[in-house]
């Protein structure tokens, strides 16, 4: 084996040192980019969790609103209903007008 050329052995080490520390780079910005797809990820998941909260929220609120509107529209048409007994009756047709031959004759 022939004797190495100290200047041939220190480009050499310096290629591999670069080497190394371009691998070592690009293996930062890949663990780097994997980090924030994962904190995406969970920023993602916690927002899809309280859009949900915020929904279901919004749904009880909807059908607590549509309950006492309903209780509301039951308590006016109760209020109604005896009021309106009455004016059915009002509607109903007299009884109808007696004949002239009925009535005693006027004298004059």
């Amino acid at each position: 084996m022939p004797p190495v050329n100290p200047q041939v052995e220190q480009k050499h080490q310096e290629q591999v040192d670069q080497l190394r520390q371009k691998q070592d780079q690009e293996r930062q910005r890949i663990e780097q980019k994997q980090i924030q797809e994962q904190q995406k990820a969970l920023e993602k998941h916690a927002d899809d969790a309280r859009r949900q909260q915020v929904e279901q929220k919004q749904q009880q609120q909807l059908q607590r609103l549509e309950q006492k509107h309903q209780q509301e529209q039951q308590r006016l048409e109760q209020r109604q209903q005896p009021q309106e007994r009455p004016r059915q009756q009002d509607r109903q047709p007299s009884k109808p007008p007696k004949d002239s031959k009925d009535k005693p004759p006027q004298r004059g």
